[in-house]
């Protein structure tokens, strides 16, 4: 196997099995409701933040336009959590 088909090799493995710890955590964070399904969704929206952030520091440099940048992310997320 050369080094070309060894990156071509599929991950497809990785993401199913990942896909399956997701799916088994969400479910049973649901299934147990209550504040455990709770700090679920404020863990995943507080990621989902933190990649907002990243990606609208990447796209300007501007201090103001980050600013709006990040607080319509932050709106948003805000909204979608209530």
């Amino acid at each position: 196997m050369t080094e070309g088909q060894a990156r071509a090799k599929s991950d497809l493995g990785v993401r199913t099995l990942s896909a399956i710890v997701m799916v088994a955590v969400a479910g049973g964070a649901l299934w147990l409701g209550g504040w455990i399904f709770s700090t679920l969704i404020v863990v995943i929206a507080a990621g989902l933040f933190l990649e907002w952030r990243d990606l609208v520091s990447k796209i300007t440099a501007d201090p103001m336009r980050r600013f709006i940048g990040m607080l319509g992310g932050f709106i948003y997320l805000g909204i979608g959590l209530y």
